[in-house]
């Protein structure tokens, strides 16, 4: 884990061994098979999930602006920015269930996210935009931009870094 690395929720915190450990000494199941192990995880993940969405979704109340991702999509072809306007925290949780595996954590300052599908990694950032742009304005904003990520995250976003307040500290 990196400096200042808070984890949210990350699909591949339940390991292989410690659910095959679980189903033998507090299941009694003598010799588990991948099968009951690997739904074992997926149970796990998907109440853990829950739980966070849950944590996590109770801080939309206090946003102001709407809240984008910020990205760079890994795709077949190569890679591309871009954005995605979203509701709140609990779409940002959602959202993040469309990869094969993902993980989402708060750096020093931002809310991120790593999503893996099958042709490769996004990398996302969570940010509010400022209250002065109306939702509706937010991708043609973007496209304004030409392409120039940084300055648009830098004159239209701040960070949603101050929600998360005493969360997993």
């Amino acid at each position: 884990m990196k400096d200042f690395e808070r984890i949210i929720f990350d699909s591949e915190g339940y390991t292989y061994d410690e659910a095959k450990k679980f189903l033998i000494e507090d299941q009694g199941i003598e010799n588990p098979t991948d099968d009951e192990i690997y739904n074992e995880i997926e149970e796990c993940n998907r109440i853990a999930f829950k739980d966070d969405r849950f944590e996590f979704a109770t801080r939309d109340k206090h946003i102001e602006g709407t809240v984008i991702a910020v990205a760079n999509v890994g795709r077949w072809n190569g890679r591309k920015d871009g954005i995605k306007v979203l509701q709140g925290f609990e779409d940002v949780m959602d959202f993040m269930t469309s990869y094969d595996n993902f993980k989402i954590y708060i750096d020093r300052y931002n809310i991120k996210g790593i999503g893996h599908h099958h042709d490769g990694t996004d990398y996302l950032t969570f940010r509010e935009v400022h209250p002065r742009y109306f939702r509706d304005d937010i991708e043609d904003i973007f496209l304004s931009y030409d392409g120039d990520v940084d300055r648009f995250v830098k004159n239209c976003t701040r960070s949603l870094r101050k929600y998360t307040k005493g969360y997993l500290y």
